[in-house]
């Protein structure tokens, strides 16, 4: 019986996991159609075949009934036949992604590029190019973990930096969220540096979670090792945080040298909540001294821009980024819309707004999505 619990159990893990690094097919709302519709929509493109609508209403009528192959054949004709059809596109990737062909359906999207502005579909295009991007690199990610015995082989860079997620301190749930900001603001920063290469913050996000999760039983500094060496960082910055009475900022945070095997020793950094960048700049300035990156005084005015100066502004940002995370993409575009509501100014914020609402498109059917009428900022 025990064995038979077991045999359930790895079944169940092994479809969790491949689930989650799947993409994620957009909802179809009706049934599939019964083979005389199908029929019926042959029979009306043998007597019209110039009809392009019909041409793709065949095709629709076979991805809504799961024959992916014989609707790509469909799609493809129909871009021959109308390439202004931009329609055609997004269902002809949608197929492909189906049925594995991730790769091909991406080089289909990147079509969004050349056109007007004024198609319906470009957004769409453009979103679903832009999640299939973040599911390529969460799928990436899990393939270092799985071959996470090979770790030590790997040469680590000490310019290539990491910087971890932060972990909060306190008890307050309002500041939880603050970390994600944080980090990425960290990153954001780090990343403008000459001479640096800064691992992108959601690839760190994700694999330091799937860490975790597989080291469950593992030390923190265990943690830090893998996760730094399996993206080839030889520094890793590992920082925390408190806010005393809703009034002050406490930042603590070592920088790992994973070439050796000492751990560091932690520096903390102090100033009011209102200020929350000057303890990030301070710690960021520090890194720069410890590798010996000479950057100008001038540099570091353009380098460190202050993003927004209104805490519940970025309060509202890193909800956001927490929540794409999590491709809960409406949700996050909620946060920012209210972060951007607060500070008409904070740029960053703008940008992820726009990203976050083709993101959220891009998990709509494509007509449905047209026909809601859904319009975005492209601000990438």
């Amino acid at each position: 019986m025990r064995k038979k619990i077991i045999i359930v159990s790895h079944i169940i893990l092994f479809a969790i996991i491949f689930t989650t690094f799947c993409t994620k097919t957009v909802h179809k709302n009706e049934k599939y159609p019964h083979q005389d519709d199908i029929s019926s929509a042959k029979e009306k493109v043998r007597n019209s075949p110039g009809d392009i609508l019909a041409l793709q209403y065949l095709g629709k009528l076979y991805y809504k009934a799961e024959r992916y192959k014989e609707a790509i054949a469909i799609f493809k004709q129909a871009i021959q036949k109308a390439p202004d059809q931009h329609r055609s596109i997004c269902y002809l990737g949608l197929c492909e992604e189906e049925i594995g062909n991730v790769k091909q359906a991406m080089e289909y999207y990147q079509n969004y590029a050349n056109i007007p502005y004024g198609s319906d579909y470009r957004q769409w295009l453009k979103g679903r190019l832009l999640y299939l991007e973040q599911v390529v690199m969460k799928q990436q990610m899990a393939a270092l973990l799985q071959n996470s015995e090979h770790a030590d082989s790997i040469k680590l860079d000490p310019y290539k930096v990491v910087v971890l997620p932060l972990t909060y301190h306190g008890e307050n749930q309002t500041y939880f969220t603050l970390k994600r900001g944080l980090m990425g603001l960290i990153t954001g920063d780090l990343t403008k540096v000459d001479g640096l290469s800064v691992v992108d913050d959601s690839k760190v996000a994700f694999l330091y979670k799937a860490v975790r999760e597989k080291l469950t039983e593992g030390t923190h500094p265990n943690i830090i090792y893998l996760t730094g060496k399996l993206l080839g960082a030889g520094t890793v910055v590992r920082a925390g945080y408190n806010v005393l009475d809703g009034e002050q900022l406490v930042l603590d945070v070592a920088f790992w040298d994973l070439t050796s095997k000492e751990i560091p020793n932690t520096t903390t950094h102090v100033d009011s909540l209102e200020n929350f960048y000057n303890p990030v700049n301070a710690i960021e300035e520090a890194l720069l001294r410890k590798l010996e990156v000479n950057v100008s005084q001038q540099l570091k005015e353009e380098i460190f821009i202050i993003p927004t100066q209104n805490l519940h502004a970025f309060l509202a940002y890193s909800a956001g980024l927490a929540k794409e995370d999590a491709r809960q993409y409406e949700e996050a575009v909620v946060f920012f819309e209210k972060a951007a509501e607060l500070d008409v100014d904070f740029d960053l914020c703008i940008r992820k707004l726009a990203e976050n609402r083709l993101l959220a498109l891009s998990q709509q059917d494509p007509d449905q999505a047209v026909s809601n009428n859904i319009s975005s900022n492209e601000m990438l």
